[in-house]
């Protein structure tokens, strides 16, 4: 004996699927009416057969002839899926919710005003330490209940503690120039942007000496942009390569050289790069940061490089980052000048000088 339970919109449509699995020779034992976890209405039956009268025909899926299933398993699952995505999208709120209390967990014992202020050097990657410094000596000055005050005095405080280099000068003098930065932070293509523009401001001549014998392609590629800006080029191999290179080319107002992009935290990669900065003992000493590099590895990268003797910074990347707290945050602690901004890849168009009036333009997210 078979016995086999079936489910069907109508008991008309149950006898059909009975027959089709069972065969005509099967009997319903019994019928109920039932009701979907969606909540349609079915109906459960259920069959039997004797064995010596099953039907040896191929045995259809009962599943195939039941729209109703077909449907309410496409809603079942429609069902936990608007469930899940629902959930996901509440966990995710309240991670938010998380991250944002923690971000801003001061702006409790704040006035409205300057809660609001403490969010926009917050989301401007000012430094937790620092925002609440700028709040509470905008607290003492009587602008917590005005925000354009507020505000204004914020940008004061912030350029009140930084310092700007002086631009490259023109000089009776040869001068050397030796740039310092980490791995991709702009430092090539910066070399060529101030070459370029000394080449046609002071009408110097200029030679521009690569190191970067490490990143495949980077000779190549500064030759390349040399060669097009009409300047002078040559590589070294080596310390003494440097050494001759600089004792041997006087004709040249400026010698520009462009040193291997370090990783900073490698003792071995940054002694060979004091050993070249013996070789040139450049005048101007340049470290290139990126804009989009978060506060402390910028501190890091400062700390690494300060043994250098850095006396400017070329901050790259500046069209690309959301707010320049994060690099204003590091220089106000490390106290190293800024020297230019390179906002785009245009070359020399792209560098301009830094101050605090084109600062001001990328500092705040208002």
């Amino acid at each position: 004996m078979r016995i086999k339970k079936f489910i069907a919109n109508t008991m008309k449509e149950g006898r059909e699927m009975i027959e089709q699995e069972l065969g005509k020779e099967a009997i319903i034992l019994s019928s109920r009416n039932a009701k979907l976890p969606s909540g349609g209405a079915v109906i459960e039956l259920v069959a039997a057969l004797d064995d010596k009268t099953v039907n040896t025909q191929p045995k259809a899926n009962i599943y195939q002839n039941s729209s109703m299933l077909s449907s309410s398993k496409e809603t079942i699952a429609n069902e936990i899926n608007t469930k899940l995505i629902s959930e996901i999208t509440s966990l995710k709120s309240m991670v938010m919710q998380v991250a944002d209390n923690v971000k801003y967990r001061h702006t409790g014992t704040m006035t409205e005003t300057m809660a609001r202020v403490y969010k926009i050097l917050r989301n401007s990657d000012i430094s937790e330490e620092f925002a609440l410094e700028i709040t509470g000596r905008i607290a003492i000055k009587g602008y917590a209940n005005d925000y354009k005050q507020a505000i204004d005095e914020a940008r004061q405080i912030i350029m009140n503690r930084l310092t700007f280099a002086n631009p490259i000068k023109q000089s009776p003098a040869r001068q050397i120039a030796m740039f310092y930065g980490p791995t991709g932070c702009g430092k090539t293509t910066s070399l060529i942007k101030l070459a370029l523009v000394c080449k046609l401001l002071y009408k110097a001549n200029i030679l521009i000496v690569s190191a970067d014998t490490y990143k495949v392609g980077g000779i190549e590629q500064l030759q390349t942009l040399a060669s097009i800006s009409g300047i002078a080029f040559t590589a070294v191999y080596n310390p003494q390569d440097l050494r001759d290179v600089v004792k041997n080319e006087t004709a040249y107002d400026m010698i520009m050289i462009d040193t291997v992009g370090q990783n900073p935290n490698n003792r071995e990669n940054m002694d060979i790069l004091h050993d070249y900065a013996k070789a040139a003992a450049p005048d101007l000493r340049m470290l290139v940061l990126s804009a989009t590099t978060s506060e402390s590895a910028l501190l890091n990268t400062i700390d690494k490089f300060q043994p250098f003797g850095i006396n400017s910074t070329i901050v790259t990347k500046v069209d690309e980052s959301s707010g320049m707290g994060n690099i204003t945050s590091a220089m106000v602690q490390r106290k190293i000048p800024m020297a230019y901004f390179s906002t785009g890849q245009k070359i020399p168009e792209d560098l301009e000088l830094a101050d605090s009036d084109k600062l001001n333009e990328y500092l705040l997210i208002v």
